[in-house]
């Protein structure tokens, strides 16, 4: 981006004021499913939080110091090629432009999200409230358009981040089933490194999901697979959880394959607002998305407020993340819902109960700016591929 064109994220931030309003509630997600118990699974009654080996006495992780020791580069990586993590702006963790679930799945026409003109019109409008940057979680087993995220960005002058991995089972299963973790490590890499399909647009993260309460043996490869392409390329993992559930055996499980969980970040935390349950999830070192934003339909968004000011207050006010995971139609403006959030929702709106509830200036644009700049980088050593390709930025 040119520095006519630069945003001032700080300002936008704390120039904006509080102003909650309420959302027709949505329908259910598609069902998940569930697969037969193995060795590599773990499961667990709804409702129950194993702590056995969680950490007990909760402290901020230093991140002072780089996650690999040498000659490291930090990039991201987005549909337009390689950015200074400076250059992000404000930025949103987990957020759906273009994509659908498989007609098998679900015929719901709500979450067929394929309209580029309605999802222009949302890009601009979080521009014009001070965005920079969205995170687009949509997997190839969810409808993932690529070429459609470049050519958004391209057109808005927002920066996008695409994905590789896969989403949950009643999405991934038909794709897993039959592949080894080689496989899909192989196939995650390659989109990381070389680039999705035929577009040559490279992916800046790996996705992995579980469901309610277990990580299936499917999901537990795909888990293995991302730990692999990230040890590979040092892009960031980033994934989801079912109502907030599994959190914590997520990291047990990527941390059981060599992953520093600085490098992880542990979507959909704000569906399960247990403090305890938090602070044990953020002392392994991950960043948790707080990016079920807007959805009165779980908790409200002063509910989310205060338990994000808990957090700060606890010292791990860098390592959270905000979103809104708008993955439904009548979320969007854009597509003709005039009392839907959209993407300026948490400019417009929510960095004002922030505010309201004690968080300073400079600790929202730590959640909107400075957490996602470290999220998203890229470790790389100064020989890897990745850091050897030209910088670029939106101009």
């Amino acid at each position: 981006m040119s520095s006519s064109q630069s945003l001032e994220p700080a300002r936008a931030v704390d120039n904006v004021r509080a102003a909650d309003t309420t959302h027709a509630a949505d329908t259910t997600h598609a069902a998940d499913t569930a697969n037969a118990a193995d060795n590599v699974r773990v499961q667990r009654k709804p409702g129950h939080v194993d702590r056995s080996r969680a950490i007990k006495t909760p402290h901020p992780v230093d991140d002072s110091e780089p996650a690999r020791p040498s000659r490291t580069i930090p990039i991201v990586q987005t549909v337009l090629g390689l950015l200074d993590p400076s250059d992000l702006g404000v930025c949103y963790g987990h957020e759906h432009l273009l994509g659908a679930p498989p007609l098998d799945v679900s015929d719901n026409p709500d979450f067929v999200l394929d309209d580029e003109e309605a999802a222009a019109d949302e890009l601009l409008r979080f521009r014009r409230a001070g965005g920079s940057t969205v995170v687009e979680m949509s997997t190839a087993d969810y409808g993932r358009d690529a070429a459609g995220l470049r050519r958004l960005s391209r057109r808005t002058g927002v920066h996008v981040i695409c994905a590789t991995g896969y989403n949950k089972d009643v999405f991934s299963a038909r794709i897993v089933e039959g592949a080894s973790v080689d496989v899909l490590a192989n196939r995650f890499t390659a989109e990381i490194l070389e680039g999705i399909d035929d577009t040559g647009i490279r992916a800046g993260l790996v996705k992995a999901s579980s469901t309610l309460d277990q990580i299936s043996p499917l999901a537990a490869r795909v888990f293995r697979a991302a730990a692999a392409a990230h040890h590979r390329t040092g892009a960031p993992i980033s994934t989801h959880t079912e109502a907030g559930t599994m959190a914590l055996e997520q990291a047990r499980l990527l941390a059981a394959e060599g992953v520093d969980l600085r490098h992880l970040i542990i979507g959909h935390m704000d569906r399960k607002l247990d403090r305890e349950y938090h602070l044990d999830v953020v002392s392994t070192g991950c960043f948790v998305g707080f990016d079920q934003i807007s959805k009165t339909k779980y908790y409200t968004d002063i509910q989310r407020a205060e338990t994000i000011a808990c957090l700060v207050d606890r010292g791990f006010g860098r390592q959270i993340l905000l979103g809104g995971d708008l993955a439904r139609r009548s979320y969007w403006p854009g597509y003709g819902f005039t009392d839907a959030p959209g993407l300026e929702y948490i400019l417009r709106h929510f960095v004002g109960l922030l505010r309201d509830v004690g968080l300073s200036a400079g600790q929202t644009d730590d959640l909107l700016v400075n957490n996602p700049a470290r999220a998203f980088a890229f470790r790389v050593d100064g020989g890897d591929v990745l850091a050897s390709q030209p910088r670029r930025q939106l101009g």
